[in-house]
């Protein structure tokens, strides 16, 4: 009799799930967090695990006692397997601006697009930036791209001498009147690292080498930090700081996490390792976080005590830190450890992991939905 009844409530709940919205139905792909962690927001780019994908979704994802949530803003139309980046907008808005590739572009390195996504949909702000950049939305209201037009490349003398294709290159305001470039250069790059009060931060890099240098938003007046080996990457700043990975001055198989101080020039280095997977990022309580040595996970040292302790909140393999939100309770994280990446937030002071997607897709983080500490560019 038991069992008979056993049956018969299985039967009713089978029916009841099947009659059930599919948005109810599905699995969450992490457990969910229990109710004492903080409730968070962040901005993602989805994308279909496919080569030749031609559309990514631009969501909110909402994390609280009652599990994960996801918001489509809108679907971003874009050429076949494009790069998309972007950043949470600063105007008060819940929206992002975002910079994808666009099918049919002559110049595949300035054919990007900038877009601004929110509930109303997706409107075009700016065409020729530069492929895989990310756009900077900005604490006084405008969004910075990088936009160019491709050079020459160099003759074969030039070439032996290791010089490369130089562009003609600027760094661009979008706001509501338009665009306007508040800086030219000719190199190979100019990479907005981020902002500090009236400043942009950008690494440069040409043919003499590679420095990074402070932009006045509002003059273009160029202010010279630092020269650094031309290999940095994996920007991101905090207290007057700029965090980057690069290569060791004399010895190229060895990478450093490298502190610079913005306002002095001075350049601290925090760690090294033989390899090239040291990606810091700089969280707005004094933490920086680096990848793991030996696929274990991340590295956090405090600087204020020196205090360092490891988290690997999905088991082996490498994490990089992809943002941060303003109180630094979470960080979103991409996890390597063999086929795709897979993008997760995790709750810093438990480890616990959520995962970003219930899908089969690629998920870019844009930031949190507080925009206070933006994502490592």
């Amino acid at each position: 009799m038991r069992r008979l009844r056993r049956l018969a409530l299985l039967a009713v709940a089978t029916a009841l799930l099947a009659a059930a919205p599919l948005a109810l139905r599905r699995a969450p792909a992490a457990a969910n967090p229990p109710p004492q962690l903080p409730t968070v927001e962040i901005a993602i780019v989805a994308t279909p695990h496919d080569a030749a994908a031609r559309a990514s979704d631009v969501r909110f994802v909402a994390i609280d006692s009652l599990g994960v949530r996801e918001t489509t803003l809108a679907t971003l139309p874009h050429a076949p397997g494009a790069v998309v980046r972007g950043d949470v907008a600063r105007d008060g808005a819940r929206a992002v601006v975002v910079a994808a590739d666009e099918e049919g572009a002559r110049d595949r390195d300035w054919g990007a697009a900038l877009w601004r996504v929110d509930a109303s949909g997706v409107r075009l702000l700016a065409r020729g930036v530069y492929h895989a950049s990310r756009p900077l939305a900005s604490i006084d209201g405008r969004v910075y791209v990088q936009r160019g037009a491709s050079g020459a490349w160099p003759t074969a003398e030039e070439a032996k001498r290791g010089k490369l294709r130089t562009d003609a290159l600027s760094i661009d305001a979008v706001d509501a009147s338009g665009t306007h470039a508040i800086y030219t250069w000719s190199g190979y790059t100019l990479h907005i690292a981020g902002e500090i009060e009236r400043e942009l931060v950008v690494y440069r890099v040409g043919f003499e080498g590679a420095d990074v240098v402070a932009i006045d938003r509002a003059s273009g007046a160029v202010r010279t930090i630092a020269s650094v080996m031309p290999f940095a990457r994996d920007f991101s700043i905090d207290r007057g700081a700029l965090w980057m990975s690069n290569r060791d001055e004399h010895d190229a198989n060895v990478w450093i996490v490298a502190r610079l101080d913005l306002a002095t020039g001075a350049i601290a280095r925090v760690a090294s390792e033989r390899g090239e997977s040291l990606a810091p990022f700089a969280l707005p309580n004094g933490t920086v976080a680096w990848t793991a040595s030996g696929r274990r996970g991340l590295t956090l040292g405090a600087l204020a005590s020196g205090a360092v302790r490891s988290l690997a909140p999905l088991g082996a393999g490498y994490d990089v830190v992809t943002a941060a939100s303003g109180d630094s309770a979470w960080a979103t994280i991409a996890h390597v450890d063999s086929g795709f990446d897979r993008a997760a937030a995790v709750h810093l002071a438990s480890g616990t992991p959520v995962r970003l997607t219930t899908r089969d897709e690629r998920v870019t983080v844009l930031g949190f939905a507080d925009a206070a500490n933006g994502g490592a560019r």
